[in-house]
């Protein structure tokens, strides 16, 4: 039987979290001097008959966040007022079962999350990972239409697991973290746990659904931004150019006769000479026009062989690749409001 010191070590991810609370997002967080709602109470979250037998399903109201745990936990909230004055409202759901600690931290700021959600997310796992003086810490994208998502995982005590996720809405951040042993019950019960979330898409900070007019759209992770219809359509490929290997993610959105599509091309160090022809050449994208900026960087005009319109920008790291595929059918005017709306932030 373990100790409850090593059931504490591991529980160190979780303990992090939400000892970190507010402050962990959008702003520094401060002491609020207005009303404290629910800070001590110890309510059960809700059961229902969940996916995996005998889980209870948690779903704290308000939150648009679900998930599952293998009981049910505690669940504390609390609101407060920032230090630019904008009030939040935050829950947290903990757990510590035998096999491990599973946590949840949900905040909802008055005014939505500001600045710069790839920035916040990097200096908040930072910071729990620092406190649960976790090891072997491993990064990556993960998939949640309309949110800006991450996993950060590694070792804690004894070899234990901990997994550390965050989705970033416009309105609220998410987060859920787990520590446990490294028994592969106890990993397939971290899996479940993680893999049984779901979020409210009114929150989503990327437009969703089947609609064609274009809404701004900010995708932080390739840093751009651009008036376009909901995507439709992301997809991640490694490409050859000449003789390096380079990481590209293709964003789609519909339009009534054809697409959109913006293609990102990132080096592993600085672009190398003559980046952009080599991506235009890939891509065939026809003969280059004129000499165009984005956000003051350079780019090029092409006019492809077909019923398409495209322009590359180039930066010190990146090619973004501009496509109007039909762009008879949507028409000049349509189609130069994209081109315009185009930003490298």
């Amino acid at each position: 039987m373990r100790s409850r010191a090593w059931i504490g070590a591991l529980g160190l991810v979780v303990a992090a979290l939400l000892v970190a609370g507010p402050a962990c997002g959008r702003r520094a967080y401060h002491p609020a001097s207005g009303p404290r709602v629910d800070e001590s109470r110890d309510d059960r979250a809700r059961l229902r008959p969940a996916g995996q037998s005998g889980w209870a399903a948690v779903a704290p109201p308000n939150t648009g966040f679900a998930c599952e745990m293998p009981f049910a936990p505690r669940v504390n909230g609390e609101a407060g007022i920032d230090d630019d004055g904008a009030r939040y409202q935050s829950v947290t759901a903990r757990l510590d079962a035998p096999h491990g600690t599973f946590g949840v931290f949900i905040v909802q700021w008055e005014g939505g999350v500001v600045g710069d959600p790839l920035e916040r997310a990097q200096r908040l796992a930072d910071t729990i990972v620092e406190r649960a003086e976790a090891t072997d810490r491993r990064s990556a994208r993960v998939a949640m239409p309309g949110f800006y998502a991450r996993e950060d995982t590694g070792r804690v005590a004894n070899g234990g697991f901990f997994a550390l996720r965050q989705f970033i809405g416009r309105e609220r951040l998410y987060v859920a973290a787990v520590a446990v042993d490294s028994t592969p019950a106890a990993l397939r019960s971290a899996e479940y746990f993680m893999q049984s979330i779901a979020l409210d898409r009114e929150d989503a900070m990327l437009p969703l659904g089947d609609s064609t007019e274009p809404v701004a759209t900010y995708l932080p992770d390739v840093d751009f931004a651009a008036v376009i219809p909901p995507i439709g359509a992301r997809r991640s490929a490694r490409v050859e150019l000449d003789d390096e290997t380079v990481d590209a993610v293709a964003f789609e959105s519909p339009h009534p006769g054809g697409l959109y599509r913006v293609m990102v091309f990132g080096f592993a160090g600085a672009a190398p000479e003559r980046a952009l022809e080599r991506v235009a050449t890939h891509l065939s994208l026809g003969a280059p026009g004129a000499y165009l900026h984005a956000s003051g960087f350079p780019g090029r005009g092409y006019a492809p062989p077909r019923d398409e319109e495209a322009r590359a920008f180039l930066t010190g790291r990146r090619v973004y690749v501009l496509q109007v595929v039909g762009a008879a059918s949507l028409g000049a005017a349509r189609t130069a409001a994209f081109f315009d709306s185009f930003r490298i932030l």
